[in-house]
């Protein structure tokens, strides 16, 4: 039997935000692996696990593995995919305060909105509803990614 994914800790590896890393789900095993393009690129540039240190080789041997079986592996849905200015504005929508709306609504617009948003939000002391509400709607996301592909998980609300 598979294991099931645990979103929560998904979301974890998420917020660390690790740009140059694929968080990838291994089917035939079902287990989440992260895999950095360094070791992606060392392991295309001919590296062997007795090349790296001890506490290294797991890693190296899921980079050969994804390098070998790119089919046995689906890689999870990038940060980017996740539609945050969706997201603020139903943040903004849920606020029961018509004031805090016009004022959150006053941030979302232009280049800066996104860092205009969340000065907002510590200014109104919601930083916090803000983190939570939005980690909510990512583990939502994901479980919608997962039920696409047919991926067990478990979700810890």
């Amino acid at each position: 039997m598979k294991n099931k994914i645990n979103l929560n800790e998904l979301l974890e590896i998420y917020n660390m935000e690790l740009d140059d890393v694929k968080n990838l789900y291994n089917k035939s095993e079902g287990v989440v692996i992260l895999i950095s393009q360094e070791d992606i690129k060392a392991v295309e540039d001919g590296k062997k696990v007795e090349d790296f240190d001890e506490w290294k080789e797991e890693i190296i041997l899921n980079a050969l593995d994804y390098k070998s079986n790119k089919d046995k592996y689906i890689e999870f849905p990038r940060r980017e995919d996740f539609d945050e200015y969706f997201i603020m504005e139903k943040f903004i929508q849920n606020c029961n305060d018509e004031n805090l709306k016009v004022e959150l609504n006053l941030n979302i617009s232009g280049e800066d909105a996104f860092r205009a948003f969340k000065s907002a939000l510590y200014r109104l002391d919601l930083i916090d509803q803000w983190y939570n509400f939005k980690d909510k709607e990512f583990l939502k996301f994901l479980a919608q990614w997962c039920n696409k592909n047919e991926i067990e998980y478990i979700l810890e609300i």
